[in-house]
Order: structure tokens, then sequence, then C-alpha cells
């Protein structure tokens, strides 16, 4: 293009733009907070929100007019021009610190508590000025780089900034001393630390509680302001992902806490982990993959229902002098993760160094590539909705920054950033129409109240008081019924423990422990404790009159806990099958034939605690186990005054805990007791259970062995040959279909059934989704377990938790059967016996810290379903809200009362 065709050609742009601004002026502006539906920026009347935006550097100073740029009389002028001058080139979203560059600039807090009033009055000038040019705001308001109001003064507030030994409980992996620039990117001390936590805590409760001096608005209740940033540009080198991940879901679910009616998102670079499928798209240095040991990990990271969308940065020189085929597989790459996650995503911060003379060569492919991506991900309906570049001060004489900074005569700016944010704001021409459409599907917002009136501004307004486990235990909405994720485990003694007949090392009381422990389950993200009501050894066993049980239940139900609740073992002889044998008198029954099962024999001790046949089908046996369940479910805890029907802390009720009825070794089919024994035992105690207790669920509490009858067979386990399993009495699908029982269950024990491997691990998991697939259930794993010696747990147990954590987490994604999993077993401190051969877990195990608590945080974060990482408790299409009933003496809970759980089709259920 000569001279004169590109005068031309800017002339005619002109022209255009001075249309487009004139059409866009004559637009009614967007209503309300803007927030996420269908995977789209919406305003409350489910109008899609388009934008193009920009990042701006000493906004808080000049709100503040601490500075003013050349030609203007104030930074307040400057403030009100720069915004005239975005509505010209319709760029409508600013993304800016509320931290200093330098030790000059202006902070909100001085110290902990102590809020800058002067500052904050130039926030409120920058809210209002916005609001009134009709321009949203992110703001971010801490930063990992800057001294002044960044991380590195709250770790000197909180007393951290000097601690920089390594390694760090065997997480940092350096073994050599930080240096500044290491230290200043490894702050995992603050990101642990419960007071470091509580006082950024407060720094946002000041923000968002603040009320404009302007405008007389709270900032929680002020709809220019488009999101919140957490912190921008997380690092922690070589700390792993889970720290920054750790941190982000703490801050998150409280900002959503306080603060509602805005969206929140993290304000990270990115960067993969070297645990994710997308690592090899982050950038390097030759063959050095620093950015996999940077701390983030993109996906963990935004998987949670209190972070709305997601975001990159795009930094090419700084990561190591990036080309562009990078850029483009980054970008694609991200947008692959944030549609996994089921979330928009924004590159909320880019940028390219060029020289004066370089920028059409050096610096404007780049933006010709990222607008390139947003404009096509736009028209196709892709994930990536948006970008802000850096940065824009609004006027011609602005510092290069290293030759970043963008003035307007640019022809980055003029040639690829005002048309692209002409055609998103004047919805561009017929094949790329960006128009902002009512969204499908899109439920337009309801008004709220108004705010309460805010107390003094210069003093931290305290946060809203915490819903203990909220991530974990999600609250119901007036839709309908909101998809669980659970993360669970098992306890043998905690009946024992509750009712104080036995206390742990270093606890003065088992009811101590009890609390203890959901408190460590809260901590790392469990949600389901399954609790045996039946003893050990010579441990308590619950009758109606079992204060223990109360105990326990009360105390779940304060922490947010569910319970599924096990009656009755086969296997244990204090308040098991063979207690109930004796009360029955059935236990001395040891002949053979028994009416049409043919045996030649006595059976052994070991035999004949796995065949209690004439238990199962005496009339006399099974009213007594009735009047046992009836006084379980009808009984009134003395702590809180529920009865335990109308209790939601129930999740659901075993039946029996592992039925079995095999005959001896060696017998042919026709010699055992075929499983319809076991089949009419269950359903006719699943009948009489949801007869006098409809609000809880019911399932089996079996290991899912299948008849030698069924398809499924071939996937049973077998001993040398012999195909023991066919034979124990259970039937997998035929057990589980009745209408009174929820769910379907499965255990897996690869030693108990004769050292199995991985590779049956999967397939019998694999076939009990398929068979809980045509029955139509969701399917747990409700107990598993791998026995190992201290040292060999990394290689011997670890795999088995990997292989079942794995298999959760894809069905979740894919909207498979499979929907949980609870370890065999966890009892909350560290000095636990390696009792049951080597299967008792310790939180100080590699199964623990590498399986169980990231497979349970993204469980509490909300990872999964149907084709992604949805991060809200999902409503299922379908679904009917159950009515609420009226609750025996309700009291205070964490749960809206009358929440219980249920079951919809493949899924688990909050009514």
């Amino acid at each position: 293009m000569g001279p004169r065709q590109a005068g031309f050609a800017r002339l005619l742009l002109s022209l255009l733009l001075a249309a487009a601004a004139l059409a866009v002026s004559a637009q009614s502006p967007h209503t309300g907070f803007i927030r996420v539906s269908q995977g789209r920026f919406v305003d409350a009347n489910c109008r899609e929100f388009l934008f193009s935006g920009w990042n701006g550097w000493k906004v808080l100073d000049y709100g503040a007019n601490k500075f003013s740029p050349p030609g203007f009389s104030s930074g307040q002028e400057f403030i009100t021009d720069l915004f005239k001058r975005a509505n010209s080139n319709n760029l409508n979203v600013l993304r800016f610190f509320t931290t200093g560059d330098d030790d000059q600039a202006v902070v909100l807090m001085q110290s902990p508590g102590n809020f800058n009033e002067y500052a904050f009055q130039g926030l409120d000038f920058v809210l209002d000025a916005a609001d009134k040019a009709g321009i949203k705001l992110i703001l971010v308001p801490s930063n990992l780089w800057k001294p002044n109001g960044g991380v590195p003064q709250f770790e000197q507030w909180c007393g951290t900034s000097n601690i920089s030994y390594t390694p760090v409980s065997d997480i940092d992996l350096r073994t050599w001393q930080m240096n500044v620039t290491d230290r200043l990117q490894t702050p995992i001390w603050w990101y642990n630390s419960t007071t470091c936590r509580q006082q950024y805590k407060d720094y946002l409760a000041g923000l968002v509680n603040r009320r404009n001096s302007i405008n007389g608005r709270l900032y929680r209740d002020d709809p220019t302001i488009f999101a919140w940033n957490l912190l921008n540009e997380p690092r922690c080198k070589f700390c792993g992902p889970q720290v920054v991940t750790d941190w982000y879901l703490d801050m998150a679910q409280f900002l959503k806490g306080i603060d509602p009616n805005h969206m929140i998102t993290t304000g990270e670079e990115g960067f993969f982990s070297h645990l994710s499928p997308w690592e090899p798209a982050n950038p390097n240095r030759g063959d050095y993959k620093w950015a996999r040991w940077a701390g983030q990990d993109f996906v963990p990271n935004h998987d949670s229902p209190n972070i709305d969308f997601a975001v990159m940065h795009l930094w090419p020189d700084n990561w190591g002098n990036m080309t562009l085929p990078f850029g483009e597989t980054w970008i694609d790459a991200h947008m692959q993760a944030a549609a996994s996650l089921g979330k928009p995503l924004v590159m909320e911060e880019f940028g390219k160094n060029a020289a004066e003379g370089d920028i059409p060569a050096i610096r404007d492919p780049w933006f010709q590539l990222v607008y390139g991506k947003v404009n096509d991900s736009l028209s196709n309906g892709g994930v990536l909705r948006g970008a802000l570049f850096w940065q824009w001060d609004g006027y011609g004489t602005g510092s290069r920054d290293n030759g970043s900074n963008i003035r307007e005569t640019d022809t980055t700016f003029t040639d690829y950033i005002a048309p692209f944010s002409h055609r998103v704001a004047a919805a561009g021409d017929a094949q790329h129409k960006l128009a902002a459409d009512i969204v499908a599907g899109c439920t337009p917002a309801t008004p709220g109240a108004a705010a309460a009136p805010a107390s003094t501004n210069a003093t931290v307004v305290p946060p809203a008081p915490e819903v203990p486990n909220a991530t974990i235990v999600p609250l119901v909405t007036a839709a309908g019924r909101r998809l669980l994720r659970w993360s669970s485990w098992n306890a043998w003694k905690t009946l024992d423990y509750a009712t104080n007949k036995a206390a742990p090392p270093g606890y003065s009381s088992g009811q101590e422990f009890i609390r203890d422990l959901f408190k460590r389950a809260n901590s790392s993200g469990l949600n389901l404790l399954r609790a045996f009501t039946s003893g050990d050894e010579d441990g308590v066993v619950v009758g109606w009159r079992a204060q223990g049980l109360d105990f326990i239940l009360d105390e779940a139900d304060k922490a947010g806990i569910k319970l599924v609740l096990v009656p009755l073992n086969l296997w244990k002889p204090n308040g098991g099958v063979p207690q109930f044998e004796k009360w029955c008198g059935t236990d001395q029954v040891n002949t053979s034939p028994v009416s049409a099962v043919v045996r030649s024999g006595p059976l052994n001790a070991t035999e004949r605690v796995q065949t209690p046949y004439w238990w199962y089908i005496n009339p006399g046996c099974r009213d007594m186990y009735k009047d046992y369940l009836r006084g379980l479910v009808l009984r009134r805890n003395s702590i809180n005054g529920r009865l335990y029907r109308d209790d939601p802390t129930i999740f659901a009720w075993n039946l029996l805990n592992e039925v079995r009825l095999p005959g001896t070794a060696g017998r042919l089919p026709g010699q055992f007791c075929e499983p319809q024994a076991v089949t009419d035992w269950y359903l006719d105690m699943a009948q009489f259970l949801k007869s006098i207790d409809p609000n809880h669920m019911v399932t089996t509490g079996e290991e899912g062995l299948f008849a030698y009858t069924s398809p499924y067979e071939p996937v049973n386990p077998y001993r040398r040959g012999y195909r023991w399993a066919d034979f124990t009495g259970q039937d997998f699908i035929a057990d589980h279909n009745s209408s009174n029982i929820d769910y379907a269950v499965i255990h897996l024990w690869p030693d108990n059934w004769s050292n199995q491997n991985l590779t049956f691990g999967r397939s019998w998991i694999e076939a009990h989704m398929e068979a809980a697939e045509s029955l139509g259930k969701p399917l747990m794993l409700e107990e598993f377990g791998k026995n190992a010696v201290e040292t060999d747990i990394a290689t011997v147990r670890d795999p088995w938790f990997q292989l079942v954590y794995g298999m959760v987490s894809d069905s979740l994604r894919s909207g498979g059967a499979l929907r949980g999993a609870l370890f065999w077993q966890w009892e909350g401190f560290g000095t636990a016996p390696r009792t049951d051969n080597g299967s008792n877990i310790r939180e100080t195990d590699t199964t623990f810290t590498n399986y169980i608590r990231p497979f349970s945080h993204r469980m509490a974060a909300g990872e999964g379903e149907d084709g992604g990482h949805t991060a809200a408790a999902t409503v299922v299409p379908g679904c009917i809200p159950v009515a609420p009933s009226t609750p025996s003496l309700p009291r205070p809970s964490v749960l809206p009362p009358n929440t219980s759980v249920v079951s919809a089709g493949r899924r688990l259920l909050l009514a």
C-alpha cells in the first residue's frame, strides 16, 4: 500500500469509527452487574456484554491527584479525559492496580487495619468517573512483583519476609539458597499461614465494604466493577501447584461470601504445572522448562464455583523471547483448557516490547494474532471472550516502559486496537457479527435489596461470617437442586470415640478427637464420612439410646459434613450379623442341606460367618432387624432435638456392610446358596426403610460381586483359577434393582481378593460403571484400600489411589455414572497405627498429600460435569425441586432446613 492509499484508508477508517461511535452512543447501557451465564458475559437482563479493554498502571495515583501527566492540571482531570478518550475509541473495560509501582505511589492500606482515606478517595473518584463514562473496571487488589502494597509488603506485615531457607517441608525442590529474585517468587510461608491469609481477607473486606465518598455506594453494590482479581501473577517456584491453588480457593470462597454481586477471577499468567496435559504449551528458555515449576496450574487454579471466568497473560519478551507460533499454541491451549472448565476465557494482560521504529514489524504481529483469535472466537461462539492490552495512558507522550506502552498514534493502536474495539461495539459486518444479543438459556437476575449502611470508611468493616465448608456443601437455590461432588473417607471407630470409649494419643477425650477430625476433614476438602454403628472387637454398639451417635451427627452438621451410616456389618460379632444371629437363635444352625441348598457337610468357622442363610430367610430375624432400623430412624437426637429421619446431615443409609452367602470351596454352582436369598433380603429391607424414612437415600453396602449368571461375571476377582467371587451370594445388578435403592455401590480390595493387579482394578470399575448405567443409577466406590508397608506406600498403594481418583475425575467430566469414592481409612491424626495390614492412611503419606487432598480440593472446587470442569454446582436438567416439609424441632445449620441428599438419574443432589 502506497502513501496516498494509506492516507485514504486512514481517512475512511476515521469516518467509519465516527459513525460507529455515534451508533454506540445511541445504544442503551447494560443493566446491573455483569455475570456469567451459558459461558457468556451478560448483564442483569441477559444481554451479552462484549468488550475491548486495556490495562492502566498508575490509575490510583492519578485518581488521588498524586501525579498528573504533562498537559493536565491534576490527575483527576487526566482520568476524566482518559475515560472520554476510551469512549471515543470504544474501549469499555479497564483493569488497574490498587497497589503502587514504587515507594512514591499511594496505597490503600498503610498497615494491617489502617486504611489510607486519601488513597480511598482517589479510588472513589475513579469508580464514580468510570460509572459516568459507562466503563467497567477490573480491580487488582495486590501484586506479587511490587513492594508498595504488594505481596512483599504483606509479608513484612505478617512476619514471613525473612524466612528464606530451603527445602521447605519437602515441597521446595531447590538445593541452593534463594537469591532475591527467587525469594520474591517463593512466598510459600505467606500463602500457607492462616494469620497471613486473615490479614489479606481483612484487606479485601475493607475494599468490598467501602462506601464511596462521592456517590454513596458500597463497592460491593457498585455495578461499575466488572470483576475482582485475587492477586496479580502469583508465583511459588518449586512449591508444587497445590500451594497457590489452595490460596486461590480460600480467597475466592471468602470474597464471594462478602460480595456475591461481582465476578471473581485469579489474575494469574496461566502457566500449566508439570502434571497438566497442556504443559507442553508453556514458555521455556531453551531446554529449561521453568514455567512448569512456577507454582501455577491453570485448570485447578480456576476450578472453583467461586471463580467465574478464567484469565491468562501473554508476555513473549519476559518469558524468554518467545515466537509467534508459541503465542498461537499458548492461546489455543488455554481455549481448550477453559472449555474443559466450562468457563469463559479473557486474555487479561498482553504486551510486546518494541523500539520506536520497530513497532509495525515487532509489536503489531502479536496484536494481530491476539485480536484475530478473539474475533474468531466471538464469531464462532468460542470461550475466548475478550482481551485487555498492556498498557495505555490515554495521552501521546506516555512513557514507553521497554516499548510495551501504547500511544494512540502507534500503528498498534490505529490498525489493530481501534478497529477491533469498534467491531465489538458496533456489531461489525454480516460476516463477523458480534451483536450483543440476549443469551439463550440465561435467567434474568432478580434485583437485590438495598444495601445496609456501611460503617466508617477508615476502619475495617468486619467480613460477613463464613459458612463452614461453604465450597464443599453448596447452598440450594430457588431454581432447583444442585449437583454435589464428594471426596470421602471411611472411619472405623467413630462411634467408640464419640462415646468417649477411647481417645487417640494427644486427645483428652474421644469427642475432642471427633471435633478435630471434622476440622481436619474441612481443611483437606473431605466432606462425606462413612461410619459404622457396630463395634470392632468389644467396641460400643449403638442402640436407641446411643448419645455417641447423637454427638457425631450434631458435630458433622456443624462442620458441613454428610454421613453414610452403616447399621450392620457381616464380619464383626459385636453388633454385627453374628450378634443378630445369636439374638435370633440361628447361630447354631450349621446343618446341610437347608431347604433347596445342597451342602455335603458342616461349615467351618470362616465359612459360617459368610453364610447366615438361615438369618436372611427367617421372618422373625428380619423383623428383629427392622425393629433395630426403626429405632435408629425414629431416634430423637438428644443434642439438637431432630429425629434422625429428618436430619439432612445423613447422606444415606447402608443396609448391610459386605453381605456374603457362599458355600464351601470347590463345590459346583448348584451346591451354593443362590443369589436370590441376598437380593430378597435387600429388597425387603429397602422397602421397609423407605417406608419409615422417605427423606434419605438407601443403598446396599455390598462389595459389588457379580453372580455366576451375570454377563459381567468375567471381571470378578478369582484365586489361582478358582472363581470364588461368582458364588458369594451377591449379584450387583439384581441387588440394586429396586426403586427403594437410590444408588449403587462397590468396594475394591485387591489384597483381600487374592492380590489383584491394576488391570483388574480398571476392569472392575469400568464394568460396574456400565452396569450402573444399565440401572440408570449413580455409582459410588464406597470402600477401597490397599495394603502397604511404610517404605512401599508410594510404589504399592499410591498407584491404586491414582487409578481410582483418575477414573472418578474422568467420569465426572464426561457425565458418567461414577460420582465419588470413599477411601479406607483415615482417623485424622498423624500417629494412627498401621493396623489393617497397612491400609490405614496418615496425612503425611504420599497417598494423602499427592492423591487424596488434591482430588478433594478439586471436588470442593466443583470439578467436572458433562464435558468439563463445571465450576458451579450444576442444576440438573429435568430435576423437580423437592417440596419442603416441616422439620422436627429445627435448629440452626450450615445447610438450609430439610436439605437432604437425593438421587436423580445418575446425579446425587441437594433437595
